[in-house]
């Protein structure tokens, strides 16, 4: 996702979030994600390994979460050194 523009998606739809690093490997890679209360829906649960250098997390929303903006707040791990990062990205309702 990019940091420059806010990606929406419909409540209920599922939201991959992809971390790319530098190294092959992480010794970490966690996700924690904020509702738009800053309420965390999901804390420090592993991402999974996809490639070299690609891990990712699908978050699936339901159709009764809060609409909004969401926060998902990355944190890699790679020997002794940690990045964490932010992206974001809106839930909106579906109309009836």
């Amino acid at each position: 996702m990019s940091r420059d523009s806010v990606k929406e998606f419909y409540l209920g739809s599922a939201v991959e979030i992809t971390a790319l690093l530098s190294v092959a490997t992480a010794t970490t890679a966690t996700i924690t994600i904020l509702d738009p209360a800053m309420t965390k829906v999901i804390n420090a649960v592993n991402m999974t390994k996809s490639a070299d250098k690609v891990y990712v997390y699908v978050y699936q929303s339901t159709s009764t979460d809060l609409d909004g903006t969401y926060i998902a707040r990355l944190n890699i791990t790679s020997g002794n050194y940690t990045t964490v990062s932010e992206d974001r990205f809106k839930f909106i309702k579906q109309s009836s």
